[in-house]
């Protein structure tokens, strides 16, 4: 979690699926308060479903190899533009 332009900005795992064919995925909530959160409404990830989602990952690899953690977001305050200010890293 991060705090910036005045508002925590929150990234977590959201996971499910049957057995042998578990999905992962990476999920983005934002708050001014810390207690209430809006989950966002974007169209950056196809889910069934729910063409507009919260979702700004998804592993789609085959099942064998799916799993997103750990993982972090870090805010780079020298990017100039400020759609690209938060980096995110996986492995």
């Amino acid at each position: 979690m991060l705090w910036h332009a005045d508002a925590f900005h929150m990234w977590y795992l959201g996971a499910g699926g049957p057995p042998g064919r578990y999905q992962s995925s990476i999920c983005y909530a934002s708050s001014r308060d810390g207690l209430r959160w809006n989950r966002g409404d974007f169209d950056h990830v196809t889910y069934p479903g729910a063409p507009r989602n919260n979702l700004v990952f998804r592993d789609e690899r085959a099942p064998e190899v799916r799993r997103t953690h750990p993982m972090t977001v870090l805010l780079d305050a020298a990017e100039p533009d400020p759609a690209r200010r938060f980096k995110f890293v996986a492995f």
